[in-house]
């Protein structure tokens, strides 16, 4: 797991396209436990990742990808990095 970026950061309302992504996360919740997340540079990765962990039964929701970027946006000066949906 490559946890470079915050794991609290804003949330993006509208998709961002793949390409511009710093990096891709799934969040993982767990059936006991604080939720988790993978953390990968490339989306070939994560998404390999991601459907192993689907058939694992260790977690209750394995959700989709999503990626991290770096905006500035002028409503929140103080949250650099954003979560967002992919295009």
């Amino acid at each position: 797991m490559v946890k470079k970026y915050p794991a609290l950061m804003g949330s993006l309302g509208t998709a961002q396209p793949k390409a511009k992504a710093l990096a891709y996360r799934v969040w993982i919740h767990p059936h006991r436990g604080s939720d988790v997340y993978l953390e990968e540079k490339s989306y070939g990765m994560i998404s390999v990742a991601r459907k192993k962990l689907l058939n694992d039964p260790r977690y209750a929701k394995v959700e989709p990808i999503i990626g991290v970027f770096r905006k500035d946006v002028k409503k929140h000066p103080e949250v650099k990095y954003w979560e967002a949906r992919l295009k």
